[in-house]
């Protein structure tokens, strides 16, 4: 009688669990990882736009000082010659020059020249 009484508790215990884990079937097809990359909505909202629609501080007295550098040959380099970092410096070097900064700038600057 005893493990009879165990046996009626198993068998109802399996049966539950059986009975909770069964989900409603449906005939939708999950997307592949490349369908779902193509549908992909970013949490956070789009960049306003392009640096030169920021409005210029003109009202400020002080004075502001940038050091602009951009190298594309590395004297001692493992990653060999870059292509766009003088024109990347080039392009910051106008925008600071729009909001009235003092930009000191030098392309493909040594060691020595940085120091």
């Amino acid at each position: 009688m005893f493990k009879l009484k165990y046996f009626k508790y198993i068998i109802i215990s399996i049966f539950a669990l059986l009975l909770g884990s069964c989900t409603e079937t449906t005939n939708q097809v999950r997307p592949t990882r490349s369908q779902a990359a193509n549908n992909f909505t970013p949490s956070n909202p789009p960049a306003r736009g392009p640096a030169d629609t920021l409005a210029p501080r003109t009202n400020s007295k002080e004075h502001r000082l940038a050091l602009v550098i951009g190298n594309n040959d590395y004297q001692d380099s493992y990653m060999g010659k870059l292509r766009n970092a003088v024109n990347d410096a080039k392009a910051i070097r106008t925008e600071l020059t729009k909001r009235d900064f003092e930009v000191l700038y030098h392309p493909d600057a040594t060691r020595k020249q940085m120091f």
